[in-house]
């Protein structure tokens, strides 16, 4: 077995079998078109709120983040391409059905679903990056999102965010803990417990994670050899990034401001605190330039 066929075959074990991604992605191949179009509504057209749809709708979003990875694992040559197995024309399959091409192109716009389809197509993305710069790069990516996977307490911030409420507990709720900055290093010192806890502690995770993606995609644009991978590699977490524009000019910009203006608190590794804003901003709308 070569070495771009063993890499595949570890993602697919890592982030698909056995998992909730391989869950949907046998629960759309089999669903009617009326069925589809239903679970995956937007939003905004009937609220998600039975717990099973949730929980599909979660896996059906895994699902097209593992697409998005297999994508960028090809345009930075750690996998082989073409890619020659069932699991790959059943994505074929499953990418072009109507209600699946709504939920990433219109309700939730996402560029490498859409860009992974039409390699499966036999029409790759003109980007891509040969060398070892480009396989190392992409093992890079993959530990920095594994950051987001690793910590169990991020959905519970990642869902402020996205304008989720918990009972009375809201972004705007968690901002004015912000205010408090003993109240709140006290609670990142305690188990997280109820959502103010978990929002806390996800709340640090994520910023960890938005730093380590900071440096990777700066370092990226700043070489010749694999500045064409910058927005490639943003696009794997490009929802998150989109949530982040819109929230930075409102409640998460305030929360930001507070986060800056404590005088004593260290600043996270390779940073200073006054740089976080600008680290956010860049990741909300991935401006990176060589």
């Amino acid at each position: 077995m070569n070495l771009a066929l063993a890499n595949l075959n570890q993602l697919v074990r890592q982030r698909y079998a056995g998992t909730p991604a391989e869950t949907a992605a046998n629960q759309v191949l089999h669903a009617s078109d009326e069925d589809l179009r239903r679970l995956l509504r937007h939003h905004r057209t009937q609220a998600i709120t039975a717990r099973q749809e949730i929980r599909l709708r979660d896996g059906f979003d895994d699902l097209l983040s593992f697409y998005g990875l297999v994508e960028l694992g090809c345009v930075s040559s750690a996998f082989p391409d073409p890619l020659l197995d069932a699991l790959f024309d059943h994505a074929r399959e499953i990418l072009g059905r109507g209600a699946v091409q709504a939920y990433y192109t219109q309700h939730y716009p996402l560029v490498l679903p859409g860009q992974f389809y039409q390699r499966l197509q036999a029409n790759p993305s003109p980007v891509q990056v040969s060398s070892s710069d480009g396989i190392g790069a992409y093992f890079e990516l993959l530990d920095t999102i594994a950051i987001l996977d690793d910590d169990e307490n991020v959905d519970s911030f990642l869902h402020l965010l996205d304008d989720y409420w918990f009972g009375s507990f809201s972004l705007a709720t968690f901002v004015d803990l912000l205010d408090v900055p003993e109240g709140f290093v006290e609670c990142l010192l305690q188990a997280p417990e109820g959502a103010m806890g978990r929002s806390v502690h996800g709340f640090r995770t994520f910023l960890v994670f938005c730093l380590g993606f900071d440096r990777l995609l700066t370092r990226l644009a700043r070489s010749s050899t694999t500045s064409l991978l910058v927005r490639p590699f943003w696009g794997a977490s490009e929802y998150w990034f989109r949530v982040l524009k819109n929230q930075l000019g409102a409640e998460l910009g305030r929360g930001v401001g507070i986060v800056e203006s404590w005088g004593n608190t260290p600043a996270p590794p390779g940073h200073a605190r006054s740089d976080l804003h600008g680290v956010l901003n860049r990741l909300a709308t991935c401006n990176y330039t060589s």
